[in-house]
């Protein structure tokens, strides 16, 4: 995460512009595929990479990134119900006859 939000921070002293492409970037990882399992399973939050200080422009701050993290929480929220519904599965599977 580290890594990638200092990237993006060199590229926002060049160009905002390439810094809100790479946080779209970000965003989708964070969003789809492995990105909620990861934050769920392992804690692992890949939305620590985004780039979000000065110089990024206005509506990025008031419009997309509080959509975004709305998205991604409802995300995580599906994924924390879908790992319930397999532990209580594999909990139950598991179990002694009765």
């Amino acid at each position: 995460m580290l890594c990638a939000k200092e990237f993006g921070r060199d590229l926002l002293r060049e160009d905002p512009f390439s810094t809100l492409k790479s946080n779209e970037h970000v965003f989708d990882i964070a969003l789809y595929g492995a990105g909620p399992l990861v934050y769920v399973r392992d804690g692992i939050d890949v939305m620590k990479a985004i780039v979000d200080e000065a110089g990024m422009p206005e509506k990025f701050y008031t419009e997309r990134l509080p959509r975004v993290r709305a998205k991604i929480d409802r995300a995580r929220e599906k994924e924390r119900a879908a790992e319930a519904r397999a532990e209580a599965v594999l909990a139950k599977k598991n179990a002694p006859p009765l």
